[in-house]
């Protein structure tokens, strides 16, 4: 499923320089909230700051992702929503 003009919840893992492991990291948080829900990697150029890579979950609404985070973050996870 492509990115463009999805929401998202976002964010579920990050790390600067490198993506390696991160999916793993990611996949392992909160299983249970996660079910088949594939994360994907995305890269972010903060400038100054570095290059992070998240792990994020694409999702076709705001509300989806919304209720996702809501759900993760009972879980004891971290999320946020983002819009491409």
């Amino acid at each position: 499923m492509p990115l463009s003009g999805l929401c998202r919840a976002g964010d579920l893992a990050a790390q600067r320089g490198r993506c390696t492991g991160l999916l793993q990291v990611a996949a392992g948080a909160i299983p249970s909230v996660l079910g088949s829900r594939q994360p994907v990697i995305r890269r972010a150029d903060l400038g100054d700051k570095g290059t992070y890579y998240r792990a994020q979950i694409p999702f076709q609404n705001q509300s989806e992702a919304s209720e996702f985070c809501s759900s993760l973050k009972a879980a004891g996870g971290q999320c946020v929503v983002q819009k491409n």
